[in-house]
Order: structure tokens, then sequence, then C-alpha cells
């Protein structure tokens, strides 16, 4: 998977941390989503490639149409309750 970029939700433990350790890399990038900060900087930081961080929960709507989120663009892999499907950015 060198050189994806692929968005996990529920990154921050579970089958969400070890897709996002399957993921990594150094040609990777991974944004990580997920309601707990503390786990999710932990992860990040134990992982090579480019980590994007994303302590918010996916159930507010308002919190996923943040600026921060849109890489108008790209493609990626979009990882969420175990299931992978492409998706435009």
């Amino acid at each position: 998977p060198e050189g994806m970029r692929v968005v996990i939700t529920g990154a921050s433990s579970g089958i969400g941390a070890a897709l996002a350790r399957h993921y990594a890399g150094p040609q990777s990038t991974l944004a990580l989503i997920a309601r707990r900060e503390p786990e999710l900087a932990q992860l990040a930081a134990s992982l090579p490639g480019r980590i994007l961080v994303y302590p918010l929960d996916v159930a507010d709507g308002a919190a996923l149409v943040s600026p921060s989120l849109h890489h108008r663009g790209s493609s990626a892999t979009v990882v969420t309750f175990g299931t992978a499907l492409g998706a435009e950015l």
C-alpha cells in the first residue's frame, strides 16, 4: 500500500488502529479520525509517512465539513467500520 492516501475513521484503537499501521509507509498519507485525541496523537507519533490527525466525532456533521478535511482533487481510500471504498475528496 506504499504511496496511498487513506482516510481511517475509528483510528484510535482496535481495527482502525490496526488499519493505520497496515497502510502507513514512508510515501503514504493517512488521515486518522477518532474522538480520542490522546490515543490518535500517540498512534500518529508511532507511524511513518505523512499522518494527519482529526480528533472529531464522525456523527457530528458540522465537524465533517471542516475546511481542514478538504483536499480537493486528491483520490483516497476511505476506511470506515472496517470497510474500504474509493472516494474523491
